[in-house]
């Protein structure tokens, strides 16, 4: 974690900072080299727009994300794509991929996604509750992107929370030597009207099951649109025989003779007509819960910690809109409310047919 929090004008400075979308990426930024980085590019082609989903439900706010190159590199080449600030966080991989990968996230972008978490407002520091907020944002992106991995490899891919580290580079965060190569993937995080680039970085144990998942689906489909052999040319025919010895072998020849049996019928007897049953009428006797629902509403969690006697919460309805009336859960009829002798009821105003109401207990 970051032991010396910056001021609240280095916070301000640095999301300011935040590149438009047309420069998001760095000139100097190689392109792939190899078809590794392809395969992997591919497998990871849904991992962006997972992760960002799982942002923009953690903030409640739309954030946006696309992914870019992907390339081989070393530890040593990536302290050159990220330059200047830069957070580390790592995760390790225990089911479906095994191995630990990290996030680079330039200072800047930390502090936009922490605005982001915190509905809008810059944190005041860079302090243990900011970092804290950045953990949950990449655990949740990490979370999401895994699942689409583990459709591509038929297996669930899992991972822990991941850890921000307060190290100056990949070396020091991940111990691995300078000349470790690692498939570095870049990922464009849209934040409002601003971008932000950060890295998914995993060595050769992590990428390279992703790379021959890839190749074994596109094996799979090439052999499927494979065109069938062609089939092998008849033998060509003989001489065909004289007319006549034709006709002299078919009359020498045994007539087939016919195997014939008896058609047997089963005897006809009357059978009683089974009544209908109305298996309805078995629960007409089972209780329901009928629930009359006013409206709903959406909060972060921060907005539920901070109710108190006195809250006002906004519903998604307005004033004299018709409620919903539930049972077990299944919306069957709406409704109006009314004051019966000091009781709240629900006069009926629409209801949807029984066919509907029945298919809904399903």
């Amino acid at each position: 974690m970051h032991e010396e929090p910056i001021s609240q004008a280095e916070i301000d400075a640095l999301v300011r900072g935040l590149s438009p979308a047309r420069s998001a990426a760095p000139a100097s930024e190689p392109a792939p080299t190899s078809g590794a980085a392809a395969l992997v590019r591919e497998g990871l082609k849904d991992f962006p727009g997972l992760a960002s989903q799982a942002l923009t439900d953690l903030a409640g706010a739309p954030c946006h994300a696309t992914l870019g190159d992907v390339m081989e590199t070393t530890v040593q080449e990536m302290a050159g794509l990220l330059s200047g600030p830069v957070l580390f966080g790592r995760t390790a991989l225990n089911q479906g991929l095994q191995g630990t990968a990290f996030f680079g996230v330039p200072l800047p972008l930390a502090l936009g996604m922490i605005t982001q978490i915190y509905g809008g407002v810059a944190p005041s520091a860079l302090d243990d509750s900011a970092l804290g907020a950045l953990v949950d944002g990449l655990t949740q992106m990490n979370h999401a992107g895994l699942a689409g991995l583990g459709d591509l490899l038929g297996r669930g891919v899992y991972a822990g929370a991941v850890e921000v580290l307060n190290l100056p580079t990949l070396a020091e965060a991940s111990g691995w030597p300078a000349a470790t190569p690692v498939m570095a993937a870049a990922i464009d995080l849209t934040l409002g009207e601003d971008v932000g680039r950060f890295y998914l970085i995993m060595p050769q144990p992590v990428w390279g099951p992703v790379a021959d998942a890839v190749q074994d689906r596109y094996a799979a489909r090439s052999r499927t649109a494979a065109p069938a052999p062609a089939p092998a040319p008849a033998p060509a025919p003989g001489p065909a025989a004289p007319p006549v010895q034709r006709m002299a072998a078919a009359a020498m020849a045994p007539a087939p003779q016919a195997n014939f049996q008896a058609a047997r019928f089963p005897e006809m007897s009357p059978r009683p007509l089974r009544e209908e049953t109305r298996n309805i009428e078995l629960l007409m006797d089972v209780s329901l819960q009928v629930t009359v629902e006013l409206g709903r509403t959406r909060r972060q969690i921060r907005d539920v910690l901070s109710m108190g006697p006195g809250s006002v919460l906004e519903l998604d309805k307005l004033a004299g809109e018709q409620v919903d009336v539930l049972v077990n859960g299944k919306l069957i009829a709406k409704g109006e409310v009314v004051v019966i002798d000091e009781n709240y009821g629900v006069r009926i105003t629409d209801i949807i047919s029984p066919v509907e109401r029945v298919q809904s207990f399903r």
